[in-house]
């Protein structure tokens, strides 16, 4: 990551950062950052909080096409990767059109028969026509992505969701003074780091989920209001 960084500055381009839905670097570089460290840093799995998208098997998705546009990878190595990837959507697509018996003897569909627990690719392949030739790694990650689809479809949204919120712009000449909710402490951190976005508002040691959420509802209605909107009563409004 310093060696990408290096060559991207004196290109004069903007950095390359990996977010923490991407790669376990990508949770480390932003805890460090974020919250400095006064002991010895251990990256363990429960510090990312998506980690359910950080598996072994989908690796190169998340990183090899960065990768390529980095110029780290060949254009035949992305085009292997490129046909991997073909190779598992099909397969996929191939278990949702083909019907399984199941143990009741209705037809299920194969899709819905491999995620039952217990079931792997090999009960599967007993019983229907698979897309033949798939590598061992390939049949792993069709297994992940089947098995774990309603977890990381539900995951998905909860990054758009979170993103969507860490970017929401705070406005410079804030007074946090009048956010109501807000703790002394609380307002003086904030003065002192001058958050530019809610994502920096909640790396601050000591902002709570109520604090943050306070914050939002704070500068959503000063958004508003400048924007001529009517702001219901009662709602968090800033003092006249």
């Amino acid at each position: 990551m310093a060696g990408i960084n290096a060559v991207l500055n004196l290109r004069g381009q903007e950095p390359f950062i990996l977010g923490r839905h991407e790669a376990y670097i990508g949770v480390l570089i932003d805890d460090l950052i974020s919250f400095g460290v006064d002991e010895p840093y251990r990256l363990f799995t429960s510090r990312a909080e998506y980690r359910l998208n950080l598996r072994i098997d989908n690796a190169d998705r998340r990183l090899l096409p960065y990768g390529f546009k980095l110029g780290l990878i060949s254009e035949e190595e992305y085009q292997k990767f490129l046909e991997k990837q073909e190779r598992i959507k099909q397969a996929i697509e191939l278990l949702r059109q083909k019907k399984i018996q199941d143990e009741k003897g209705e037809p299920v569909p194969a899709v819905n028969y491999l995620r039952k627990p217990g079931i792997n690719w090999e009960m599967v392949a007993e019983k229907i026509e698979v897309l033949p030739g798939l590598s061992r790694e390939e049949i792993r990650s069709i297994e992940s992505e089947v098995k774990y689809e309603g977890y990381l479809k539900k995951q998905e949204k909860e990054i758009t969701r979170i993103m969507k919120l860490d970017s929401f712009p705070i406005p410079p000449g804030i007074n946090f003074r009048e956010v109501p909710g807000l703790t002394r402490e609380q307002v003086e951190k904030l003065e002192k780091n001058r958050p530019e976005n809610m994502g920096q508002v909640k790396k601050i040691a000591g902002i709570t989920p109520a604090a943050v959420y306070n914050i939002y509802l704070y500068v959503e209605v000063i958004r508003k209001k400048n924007l001529g909107i009517d702001v219901p009563r009662g709602t968090c409004e800033p003092d006249e």
